[in-house]
C-alpha cells in the first residue's frame, strides 16, 4: 500500500486553518483546545483542585491527571524517543497541530523519560484525525522501569479498533502502579503497514487537592512558603544528576561563582568544581526594618534575595524584590538596610555609586466598567532609578515616565501604557483579581555605560544607562544628566531580560518567550530554521543596535534547550565567552562563536520540598581569581 503525501503548500493552508479555527474558538471546550490547555497546565507546575483551577504551587499526592506530553523543556515533559519513518517524526504527538506519527514496521516503541521516578496513573492514545482509517494499533503493552533495562507490564491491550480522530483512555490499576523514571509504549500489532497516532497523554498523579495548613508536611509548608512572591523559588523538576557537570577547564573563564539560591535568602561562593568555599545569609526578619514598612506585596514576607554585587573586600549588596536593598560584610553582619522598594537588580559603577530600580505609586486611575463592582480604581506603579553613595544615601532619583515625557518618544509608548494598564485592570477588576497595584513598566534591568570606546555606537555615552522594560519589550536608553530616554530599541523578542553590551558594541539580551510573540513564523524560520509553533523555549540573542539584525543567538538546540517563563540573565565574560543564568535552575557558559560550545554547566544542588524541584537560581555570577581578597588561598 503506498502512503499518500501532503505537499508543502497544502500543509500551509492547513497550519493557516487550523490556527484561524483556534483563534475563532479561543475558550470552547473542543478536542483541539483540551489538547492544548492540558499541556500548559503541565508545563507551569501548577497545582489544581479536582473541580477548579486553583494555582496552589504544593507537591501532594492525589488523583488529579496531569497532561505530560512534550520535549525536554519546561515543566515535567519527558525525553521522548523511540521508532518513527521519515516525515512522521516524534514530536507530532505532542506539537498541538492535526500532524501524524507514524511507524511502518512492528513492534513500534515510545520511551518516556521523566529523569525521576513519577507515579503514572493510565495514558490516552488519540488516533490520527484526518480522513483515514487505516494503520490502527491494535496490541501493545504500556510498561514502566527505573534502570532503562528491566520493564515491568502496566497495561496490556488487545484487539483495539478506532475511528477518525477518536481518543481513548486507558486507567492503570493501584495494584500494578509503582514510581517509574522511564515508561515505555510497545506497539506488537497494527493493522495495514503500522501504527499511527496523532497524540500522547501520560497521565501523572504529581498534584492532588489542596490539603489544609493542620495536613501539610513539612515539605509542603516549605514550597508554599517559597511561592509566597510572584517569582518562583524553582519550577522544574529536579534530574539526577545535579552540580557542575561540564567543566573544560582550558577553554572556561576560570575563577569563582557566586549564586543565588530560591531556598534561602543567601549567595553561595564555589569554585568551578561546584565546591562551596564561603556563604552569605540574612533572612527578611533579621533586618532592622521601619514600623509598618511598606510593600508592594502585602502580609507576604521575601524568603531569598533576587539580585547581588559582591565588593573585593567580601562585602555583598543585595536586595528582598520590592522591599528594600541592603548591605552585609562578608561574615554577613548588616551594615544598612534602606526600605526603597528596590527590585529586580542592583548594580555598582566603577565609582563606587550604587544603581537601583525603585518604584513609587504614581496615581489612581478611576475603572468606569459596570461590571467592576469590587473596586472602581486602581493605583499606578512608576520605576524610578535610583542612585546612591556606598553608604546608600540617595544623590538623584529618575521618574522612568518623566524620562519618557522629557523624550521624542513617549507618543511611541502612551498608547502601550494605556492599552496594557486598562486590559489588565478590567481583567482583574472582574475577577477581584490581585493586586490593586498596576506596574506601568515592570523594568528590570541597569546597565551603567562607563566607557566611550571605539567600537561602540554613539549612543552608548558614558554617564548614560541601558535599561530594559518587559511589560513594554524594549530596551532603552537614559542619559542621566538631562533626564531623558535618548533611545528605544523593540521587536525582536517576546519577553526579556538582563540586555548588556558587549565590547564589539552589540547588545546581547536573554529573550524568555521565544515563540508566538510578534514574530511572524516565516521570519523565525529564515533566522532560526526553526518552527516557532512546536513548544515555547527561550534563547540569548545578539543584536546589532544600529542594523537591529539579530547577529548570534544561543537556544541549547538540538540537546541542550531550555525554557524560563520569568527572569534570567546573561553575561560576557573576560575571554570572551557567554555566562547564561538560567532562573529555572542551571547556569551555562559557552564559546561566543559559531561553534556554540558548551564548556561549564552547573545545576542547582538544591531541591524543595519532596525532592522534586530543583531550586530556582536568581543570578549566578563568575569573579576572577584574585578579586577576592579574603580568601585565604587562590
Amino acid at each position: 500500500m503506498k502512503r499518500s503525501s501532503i505537499t508543502f503548500l497544502s500543509f500551509l493552508v492547513l497550519l493557516l486553518l487550523f490556527k484561524s479555527v483556534f483563534i475563532a474558538n479561543a475558550g470552547v471546550d473542543n478536542q483541539t483546545s483540551a489538547w492544548i490547555d492540558n499541556a500548559t497546565y503541565g508545563a507551569v507546575n501548577k497545582l489544581y483542585e479536582k473541580e477548579e483551577p486553583t494555582p496552589r504551587f504544593l507537591f501532594t499526592k492525589g488523583s488529579l491527571f496531569t497532561n505530560i506530553c512534550g520535549t525536554q523543556r519546561g515543566g515535567l515533559n519527558p525525553i521522548i524517543t523511540g521508532d518513527y519513518t521519515a516525515g512522521y517524526p516524534l514530536s507530532h504527538i505532542c506539537d498541538n497541530l492535526p500532524s501524524l506519527w507514524f511507524y511502518q514496521g512492528l513492534p513500534a516503541k515510545l520511551d518516556f523519560d521523566f529523569r525521576t521516578p513519577q507515579d503514572v496513573q493510565g495514558y490516552v492514545l488519540q488516533f490520527r484525525a484526518d480522513t483515514l482509517t487505516v494503520e490502527q494499533p491494535t496490541d501493545w503493552v504500556f510498561s514502566g522501569s527505573n534502570d532503562n533495562l528491566t520493564w515491568i507490564a502496566l497495561d496490556n491491550q488487545t484487539g483495539q479498533s478506532w475511528t477518525v480522530g477518536e481518543s481513548k483512555t486507558f486507567g492503570l490499576n493501584s495494584g500494578v502502579r509503582g514510581m517509574y523514571r522511564y515508561y515505555r509504549l510497545n506497539i506488537t500489532g497494527a493493522t495495514d503497514l503500522g501504527p499511527s497516532l496523532s497524540k500522547i497523554q501520560i497521565l501523572v498523579a504529581t498534584y492532588g487537592k489542596a490539603v489544609s495548613d493542620s495536613n501539610k508536611s513539612e515539605a509542603e509548608k516549605q514550597i508554599e512558603k517559597l511561592t509566597g512572591i510572584p517569582y518562583l523559588a524553582g519550577y522544574d523538576p529536579a534530574p539526577y544528576d545535579r552540580g557542575v557537570l561540564i567543566y573544560n577547564e582550558k577553554k572556561a573563564f576560570n575563577g569563582y561563582n557566586l549564586f543565588i539560591s530560591g531556598h534561602e535568602p543567601a549567595v553561595y561562593l564555589m569554585d568551578m568544581k561546584g565546591v562551596r568555599l564561603h556563604e552569605w545569609y540574612m533572612p527578611y526578619e533579621a533586618l532592622k526594618r521601619p514600623k509598618n514598612e511598606l510593600t508592594l506585596f502585602k502580609g507576604k514576607d521575601p524568603t531569598w534575595w533576587r539580585n547581588f554585587y559582591v565588593y573585593k573586600n567580601g562585602d555583598l549588596l543585595t536586595n528582598f524584590e520590592a522591599f528594600g536593598m541592603f548591605k552585609i560584610n562578608k561574615d554577613s553582619k548588616l551594615l544598612w538596610y534602606l526600605p526603597n522598594k528596590s527590585h529586580h537588580e542592583v548594580k555598582v559603577s566603577k565609582d563606587g555609586k550604587i544603581y537601583a530600580l525603585t518604584s513609587q505609586e504614581l496615581g489612581d486611575v478611576t475603572l468606569k466598567d459596570p461590571k467592576c463592582t469590587s473596586r472602581k480604581s486602581i493605583t499606578l506603579l512608576d520605576d524610578f532609578l535610583s542612585i546612591y553613595n556606598s553608604d546608600g544615601e540617595l544623590l538623584k532619583n529618575i521618574s522612568i515616565t518623566s524620562s519618557f515625557k522629557n523624550s521624542p518618544y513617549y507618543n511611541i509608548v502612551l498608547d502601550q501604557i494605556k492599552s496594557r494598564v486598562a486590559m489588565k485592570a478590567l481583567e482583574d477588576c472582574r475577577t477581584d483579581g490581585f493586586p490593586d497595584i498596576y506596574e506601568i513598566y515592570h523594568t528590570n534591568t541597569i546597565y551603567p555605560i562607563e566607557e566611550d570606546g571605539k567600537k561602540l555606537p554613539a549612543i552608548f555615552k558614558k554617564g548614560r544607562v541601558l535599561l530594559s522594560s518587559n511589560i513594554l519589550k524594549i530596551i532603552f536608553v537614559i542619559d542621566i544628566e538631562t533626564e531623558k530616554v535618548v533611545w528605544v530599541l523593540s521587536g525582536m523578542w517576546g519577553s526579556l531580560h538582563s540586555p548588556m553590551i558587549l565590547k564589539n558594541g552589540n547588545i546581547l539580551v536573554f529573550n524568555n518567550h521565544a515563540i508566538g510573540q510578534d514574530i511572524p513564523d516565516n521570519v523565525a524560520q529564515l533566522v532560526f530554521g526553526r518552527d516557532f509553533m512546536k513548544a515555547p523555549y527561550s534563547n540569548v540573542l545578539e543584536v546589532d543596535p544600529i542594523t537591529q539584525k539579530i547577529v548570534w543567538y544561543y537556544d541549547g538546540a538540538p540537546d541542550n534547550e531550555f525554557f524560563t517563563f520569568c527572569c534570567s540573565l546573561v553575561n560576557e565574560l573576560g575571554n570572551g565567552n557567554i555566562l547564561i543564568t538560567i532562573a529555572s535552575g542551571q547556569a551555562i557558559e559557552l564559546k561566543h562563536d559559531d561553534s556554540k560550545k558548551v564548556v561549564w554547566k552547573f545545576i542547582n544542588e538544591t531541591v524543595l520540598g519532596d525532592n522534586t524541584t530543583v531550586a530556582g537560581i536568581a543570578q549566578l555570577t563568575r569573579v576572577p581569581k584574585g578579586y577576592l581578597k579574603f580568601l585565604k588561598a587562590e
